[in-house]
């Protein structure tokens, strides 16, 4: 799931003619970005029987789609905010690897938002997530939660967040100098969104 905008991206630094030209070739243009604002990434197969389209859940088992894995990734690079779960993250560790970019020919310059000066803005994650476990962000086999070109906003329900508190507290820990450290130190803040779903998410974003 992205938040995409793409009116500016398409300049010949951004979006180089190989980009251009899979781009045309899988999506037959770009048009399609000018119906939404939101666009929603998944493998899907479809019965021949109905046409109708099932969801892939993606594993090590799963069928794997040269195309559609090149479409998610061009849509994770230019998109200003991608929106994923927790869920997904502990499936696919390797999800958000930059390394799988240039074998795809996408520009991770555009990706986490290089400026002029060398720095980078990051790029935005929303992550929906119904749980929090005690020291999550250390545990988790993951690596988008210790990168801090990932700007990771936590999304969750606050007796979630408040539960996570209460772990901390345990420990002997602050929470609240807890949480700055991880917005300093892993670029990471928390929201509390009262009956979380997806569309909340993206009305709050």
């Amino acid at each position: 799931m992205v938040r995409i905008y793409f009116q500016k991206r398409y300049t010949k630094t951004a979006c180089p003619m190989p980009v251009v030209e899979k781009a045309q070739h899988y999506l037959g243009g770009f048009g399609v970005f000018n119906k939404s604002k939101v666009i929603h990434s998944t493998a899907v197969w479809m019965n021949p029987r109905d046409q109708n389209l099932y969801q892939i859940n993606i594993n090590d088992e799963s069928p794997k789609c040269t195309q559609d894995f090149w479409v998610l990734n061009f849509l994770r690079t230019y998109a200003d905010c991608i929106v994923t779960t927790g869920n997904i993250l502990r499936k696919e560790p390797h999800a958000f690897d930059p390394r799988l970019l240039k074998p795809l020919k996408l520009p991770p310059n555009v990706y986490f938002g290089k400026r002029k000066d060398g720095t980078y803005k990051g790029k935005p994650l929303a992550i929906l997530t119904a749980q929090l476990q005690k020291n999550f962000e250390e545990r988790s086999e993951n690596p988008v939660y210790g990168d801090k070109l990932f700007k990771k906003h936590i999304m969750t329900k606050p007796r979630v967040l408040k539960r996570y508190m209460s772990f901390l507290d345990e420990e002997g820990i602050n929470g609240e100098e807890y949480l700055k450290e991880l917005k300093e130190d892993k670029n990471m803040s928390f929201s509390e969104i009262e009956g979380l779903n997806l569309e909340k998410c993206i009305e709050h974003l």
